[in-house]
């Protein structure tokens, strides 16, 4: 029988009574598996042309596809190459991520939510920031007091502070 998952983060929760002697490979693994990601993982993505990027999201079944965690499920996503385009990510899974924007090149990275018309924000370039995605918008946490932040939030009609 398929085992139930969270709604945030896709851990499995097992019905009573199933998994007899496979609680190990079915259910705790996998969920382990997925609290070592989140707390620690690493994901790395290429960014080059124009392009529109919805970030990988764990198996229903809370197990990874192939045995390896999505990009959603990872700490940290670090954004690396010479951007000749602006890049869109789009978030589908809530939770905080850090985001490490490596980038070069003259061009720069939005992050958005997946569906709505939810707030998106900027990666600035060279730097890691603390960010939030509430399954709606996305946002910068741990920034510095009011009035010595930069306001990289963005719109549909306006671009990110360079």
């Amino acid at each position: 029988m398929t085992e139930p998952v969270t709604s945030n983060v896709f851990f499995i929760v097992p019905n009573t009574g199933d998994l007899a002697g496979a609680w190990g490979t079915s259910a705790l693994n996998p969920n382990f598996q997925s609290i070592d990601t989140k707390l620690g993982g690493v994901t790395t993505i290429s960014l080059g042309a124009t392009t529109t990027i919805l970030l990988s999201v764990p198996a229903t079944t809370g197990v990874w596809p192939g045995g390896n965690p999505s990009q959603s499920m990872n700490a940290l996503i670090k954004f690396t190459g010479a951007q000749t385009g602006s890049a869109t990510i789009q978030f589908t899974l809530p939770g905080f991520y850090i985001i490490d924007n490596r980038c070069t090149g003259t061009t720069f990275v939005k992050l958005s939510p997946s569906s709505g018309g939810g707030n998106s924000i900027g990666a600035p370039p060279g730097q890691k920031v603390h960010v939030f995605f509430d399954g709606t918008d996305m946002d910068y946490v741990d920034m510095p007091p009011p009035g010595y932040a930069l306001d990289l939030h963005i719109n549909t009609t306006t671009l990110p502070p360079c």
